[in-house]
């Protein structure tokens, strides 16, 4: 490894390639509320089966389908400034893997009219998210070159034309959220558009000036 000195330079480099997302993942929940804990997770327990049956229907692989979340909380207010119980809040949340960005919108529109009423955490991806990145990688080596090219002009100042160490900075992984509320109508598909998705590549970059 090259030591630094004074007569080095470093540069960091910056590339982005956009890409149209072809795979998500979705958060579905079922909420229920009542006086009773026992009524409350059994119409829990009810709804999110009936949720997870019409998932399967629809033809979404079982593996493809995970739990995240199975709770309930009792529920309480002050009334005359004392604590008192007044019911049960059961939560039941899943999460969901598709492979076809076109179906979010179908499946939940099934997942509302089969039960859910929470919808939460939409994440686009792509299923090579490599081959992109490799792309983002080339951009970003050829603009810390340009940097060091722009530096050494300016300074009159010639460098080699190989950098002397090249470390690659681990960059955020690309992800596009959107976040749904409860209320949803289950007389048409939900319109889910997935935009494009932004993944970048970060180099820092040693240069000696001869």
């Amino acid at each position: 490894m090259h030591p630094i000195h004074s007569s080095n330079i470093v540069v960091y480099g910056t590339g982005i390639v956009t890409a149209i997302p072809d795979q998500a993942t979705v958060q579905l929940g079922v909420v229920t509320e009542g006086k009773s804990a026992q009524a409350v997770q059994q119409e829990n327990n009810n709804r999110m089966t009936q949720v997870y049956q019409a998932l399967l229907a629809y033809g979404i692989p079982q593996e493809r389908i995970q739990t995240i979340e199975v709770s309930i909380i009792p529920q309480y207010e002050y009334i005359d400034g004392n604590q008192q119980l007044i019911g049960y809040q059961a939560t039941n949340r899943i999460s969901v893997q598709i492979d076809n960005v076109d179906h979010i919108g179908n499946i939940i529109d099934i997942a509302v009219t089969n039960g859910a009423n929470q919808i939460s955490d939409i994440q686009f991806q792509v299923a090579d998210e490599n081959q992109y990145y490799q792309k983002a990688l080339q951009a970003a080596l050829y603009n810390g070159s340009q940097k060091a090219s722009t530096i050494s002009h300016t300074l009159s100042r010639n460098i080699s034309l190989q950098p002397v160490s090249i470390k690659e900075i681990p960059a955020d992984s690309p992800a596009l959220y959107k976040t749904y509320q409860s209320s949803f109508s289950a007389n048409a598909a939900v319109p889910v558009s997935p935009g494009q998705l932004e993944i970048e590549a970060k180099v820092k970059m040693i240069y000696c000036f001869t």
